[in-house]
């Protein structure tokens, strides 16, 4: 199964049934209708299990202020700082990244 690492639970979404995730483009890792064991933290065992139900491409420039209350609990200027941290290396202006919608999954 594959995994997510999350070194925060930001907005609590980890806790709700449903949750985003704002990543760099990775067509190879992120697909529509997976299971994904999602981490957090230092954790070693996962914290639950996911299904991906959608993913949106999207440039940095194109997240809102309601992508960044939802998915991180932050402002938009906020949000885009932690994003650049996340991404060091990553050219900003130029990076496609992949908005993915997990719900949380049970057998």
């Amino acid at each position: 199964m594959k995994r997510i690492d999350f070194s925060h639970n930001w907005n609590n979404k980890l806790d709700c049934q449903s949750f985003t995730t704002l990543r760099l483009k990775n067509g190879e890792k992120y697909q529509t209708d997976e299971l994904y064991e999602i981490y957090m933290g230092e954790n070693q065992l996962p914290k639950l299990t996911a299904k991906l139900l959608n993913i949106k491409e999207i440039k940095l420039y194109e997240i809102t202020e309601w992508i960044a209350q939802l998915d991180a609990g932050c402002s938009l200027e906020e949000f885009k700082e932690i994003i650049k941290g996340i991404y060091p290396d990553a050219a900003m202006e130029k990076a496609i990244f992949q908005l993915i919608l997990l719900t949380q999954f049970k057998d």
